[in-house]
């Protein structure tokens, strides 16, 4: 069976010429990326070989800055064609797509996004993902690289002794004014699961003391608390105490705010890939904890496998075993609106009701 499978990949990859993985179709494209010969990554690195190229469509400014470079050097002869952008990313694949135009390989963006189904992706299976925490995967979708959404304070300005621990001291008047909201693609989903837990009458409270401006995202709002402009943060990646607090000493901390939220990119693999080979052979490497999941790590990316800290760096005073953490690609996060795209958008209007004032 292994040989056949093989045969019928190499098929897809069109010999000595361009490779064109959508001539085959899904079927085509889903026999190559699914190959489980215990030769795997060598038998896929041949195939990419002949292909030649891999196109990544993403809205992580660090895949062509970190990424991009490590997989060609760990695979000589597959160039990486990248194509990022955040709010034009969805737009470009599904105007693409419905015209036909079958360009990009895999598609790696924040869950919810867009819809993981057989409408633009390939179902498929990688070893590497074997240990991953069971909210990360489906046949469409893997979950790479992710941040937990909390809070933060700038030390210089807040005590830690004194800076709120939960919701409810959040919601204390004496933080009036003092609170500083985010407002980008995960906050919607922040906010349901915050009303979930604690009702909009409690939402309502909090927003007395939460200040929030339309287009300032999480980065936004921890560089305003790096800068003494804001004294806590709301809504801020826990990544950033990787990247500002430990990396460059920065008058920053984030601390678990429980309920939160996990926000992970999750990777599809387009079911009319042009280079199914490259694709998969991709995945696998963003998924071994040697390759991609060091280079995240490294980043403060929090780590979608079970058997390992939810985060890649210790915070004194609190056990991340304990935070009440809820995975946004969990499909029960959304389940009283049917898809993410209607959670988000309800959720982001509740939102803007309560927390922006003129």
């Amino acid at each position: 069976m292994a040989a056949t499978v093989a045969i019928t990949t190499l098929a897809a990859c069109g010999g000595d010429d361009e490779p064109d993985g959508a001539a085959g179709g899904a079927n085509a494209v889903e026999t190559a990326i699914n190959y489980t010969g215990t030769d795997r990554e060598a038998h896929l690195y041949d195939c990419a070989k002949k292909e030649g190229k891999l196109t990544w469509y993403t809205s992580s400014s660090a895949v062509k800055k970190l990424l991009k470079p490590a997989l060609e050097e760990k695979y000589p002869g597959v160039t990486v064609d990248i194509f990022e952008a955040t709010t034009d990313l969805v737009q470009r694949l599904v105007e693409e797509e419905n015209a036909g135009r079958h360009n990009f390989d895999i598609y790696g963006d924040i869950h919810g996004n867009l819809e993981r189904t057989d409408k633009y992706f390939a179902k498929f299976t990688s070893p590497k993902a074997e240990g991953l925490r069971p909210e990360l995967s489906n046949d469409y979708f893997v979950g790479v690289n992710g941040f937990i959404m909390g809070a933060a304070y700038n030390p210089t300005i807040v005590k830690p002794e004194e800076a709120p621990k939960s919701y409810q001291e959040m919601a204390d008047p004496k933080w009036k004014g003092k609170v500083f909201g985010a407002i980008d693609t995960t906050t919607p989903i922040t906010f349901g699961v915050v009303k979930g837990k604690y009702g909009e009458d409690f939402l309502k409270t909090l927003s007395q003391n939460v200040l929030v401006q339309e287009g300032v995202s999480s980065r936004g709002v921890a560089d305003l608390v790096i800068a003494g402009e804001a004294p806590i943060g709301w809504g801020i990646s826990s990544s950033y105490q990787k990247s500002d607090a430990i990396n460059k000493k920065a008058n920053f901390q984030w601390f678990p705010l429980d309920p939160m939220v996990a926000t992970f990119s999750t990777y599809s693999i387009s079911k009319s890939a042009p280079h199914p080979c490259s694709a998969a052979l991709a995945v696998d490497w963003l998924l071994d904890k040697d390759n991609g999941q060091k280079i995240w790590q490294e980043q403060g990316n929090a780590s979608p496998f079970a058997d390992q800290p939810i985060l890649p760096f210790e915070l004194e005073g609190t056990d991340p075993s304990t935070w009440q953490i809820v995975y946004g690609t969990d499909p029960a996060v959304v389940k009283e609106f049917g898809s993410y795209r209607e959670a988000a958008s309800e959720w982001g209007d509740e939102f803007r009701n309560i927390f922006i004032r003129n």
